[in-house]
């Protein structure tokens, strides 16, 4: 018998996938042209296989039944 994992323990993965995937330390420079000493590319953690799962897992049920769609932008540019 899997042990079902708690909404703590779900979010604590995404957690340490975010940060042994999306987080970053350097030296940046934003899109609004400043500069930053870290940066978080959470595009790495969403197409993740595991981000992606644990992403909807923690999400949903947040949302719970209320919602009617989920919307949201693309990932690339659009013409």
């Amino acid at each position: 018998m899997q042990h079902e994992p708690t909404q703590s323990e779900l979010r604590q993965q995404l957690l340490d996938l975010i940060c042994t995937q999306a987080y970053k330390e350097g030296d940046f420079v934003l899109s609004s042209g400043q500069r930053s000493t870290y940066y978080i590319n959470g595009k790495l953690v969403t197409l993740h296989p595991q981000g992606g799962r644990l992403i909807g897992q923690v999400l949903l049920p947040m949302i719970g039944d209320a919602a009617v769609a989920v919307a949201g932008l693309t990932l690339g540019a659009d013409p």
